[in-house]
């Protein structure tokens, strides 16, 4: 996860600065409404969407001598397959669990699988988010 959110943002960015640099481009970069708050049970996307936050703040600081702009999105609930995922695995991820975690984390798993159907119910299409971004 955190190769994926964070590192390959990064590595993309660093990658991008000389062509950037010469066209005084943008740098977009898709965090996430869990990179200003933490939320339980999603230590490591939180950890992962905290890490950009200061990743684009230093690079705003640091590449605006040069004209380039970075923004970052940072969207709430879309609706993807990941929430599929997490309701599909729950029963799994509890059966595993070796009896002290059933112990100290059953009942926190449990409230928190009751909470995805509210957040299917907000949650917006990535196409929805897309143009909702692109529109400004």
């Amino acid at each position: 996860m955190f190769n994926v959110n964070t590192m390959g943002p990064i590595v993309l960015s660093q990658s991008l600065l000389p062509p950037l640099r010469k066209a005084t481009g943008r740098i977009v970069i898709v965090g996430s409404i869990a990179g200003k708050v933490g939320f339980s049970l999603n230590g490591p996307y939180s950890i992962s969407k905290f890490t950009l936050e200061g990743f684009a703040d230093v690079l705003r600081r640091e590449l605006s001598p040069f004209g380039i702009k970075v923004c970052l999105l940072e969207p709430g609930g879309i609706a993807t397959p990941m929430m599929d995922k997490v309701e599909g695995e729950a029963e799994g991820v509890i059966s595993n669990l070796p009896r002290d975690g059933k112990r100290y984390y059953e009942s926190a798993i449990r409230d928190y699988m009751s909470s995805i159907p509210f957040t299917k119910d907000y949650a917006v299409t990535p196409e929805q988010a897309a143009t909702k971004y692109y529109m400004q």
